[in-house]
């Protein structure tokens, strides 16, 4: 399977939307689903984070800031415009 591919299976199933209740009745240790988390763009982060409130608070966490933070220094700087008007 395409890397790519993957990466977009597990934004599809992290970011769908739906209740909490069912995404966390396949539950996942926290680790495993901040070292996902950590490999997406922030852009995808950003979406998760306002549909979801377990995914919500783990992304809004000071460790996974910090990780997220650190990980994106080592890769050099990006620019993230964001578009209020939709």
């Amino acid at each position: 399977m395409d890397l790519e591919c993957l990466r977009q299976v597990f934004i599809s199933i992290l970011c769908r939307g739906d209740d909490d209740e069912g995404f966390r009745s396949v539950r996942l240790p926290d680790c495993i689903v901040i070292d996902i988390l950590n490999r997406l763009p922030i852009e995808v982060l950003i979406r998760c984070q306002s549909k979801r409130d377990y995914l919500g608070a783990l992304i809004s966490s000071r460790y996974f800031m910090t990780l997220h933070l650190s990980k994106a220094k080592a890769r050099g700087p990006m620019l993230l415009l964001h578009d209020s008007t939709t």
